[in-house]
């Protein structure tokens, strides 16, 4: 009689392509918890209107900045790339939406922040639009997540009137082993 779980895997826990080699390329996870309000305030979070969505800018805000926290990264994965879920509700004024990957390292004094990647260019749209992939990205990257390294998304908006944008998620492309083995 055999002890234990024969069964169980050996690889469990760590993403594995169809043939069982390590997951190089990664997989998207949606973060969508609430966000954070950031240095400058406009961004509506968790009131009862706006319960699915991470956040909401009201009209009539600039450069309002929400903080999404990253969780859940093992040590050693790699982040390849992100992309915003957002809706931009604009009746053909102009909105704007653009966002960074930061990361904060502990330290003795304070731990220290520093910018990993940002969009190439703020989206901006007259016109309501889903906000994904294409519009949305941060270029690719390859961040291996080191331990004492915590990371946040730092979404940026501009509205102007009768405009706001509803921010869905903010997803990572995430590969759960380094990309040299």
């Amino acid at each position: 009689m055999a002890v234990g779980n024969r069964h169980r895997p050996a690889n469990i826990g760590k993403a594995r392509d169809d043939r069982g080699r390590p997951d190089t390329v990664g997989r998207y996870i949606a973060y969508n918890a609430a966000g954070i309000i950031g240095g400058t305030a406009g961004w509506l979070v968790g009131a009862a209107d706006d319960a699915q969505v991470v956040g909401r800018l009201p009209a009539g805000s600039t450069s309002s900045t929400l903080k999404v926290p990253i969780t859940g990264l093992r040590v050693g994965a790699r982040i390849r790339g992100g992309f915003v879920s957002a809706q931009i509700e604009s009746a053909g004024n102009a909105a704007e939406i653009t966002w960074q990957l930061r990361k904060q390292t502990a330290a003795a004094a304070d731990p220290t922040d520093a910018q990993v990647t940002v969009m190439a260019a703020p989206f901006s749209v007259t016109a309501d639009t889903a906000v994904g992939a294409a519009d949305g990205a941060i270029p690719a990257i390859d961040e291996r997540v080191l331990a004492g390294v915590t990371y946040y998304a730092l979404v940026e908006g501009t509205t102007a009137a009768a405009t706001d944008i509803q921010l869905l998620a903010v997803n990572l492309l995430v590969a759960d082993e380094p990309a040299n083995q």
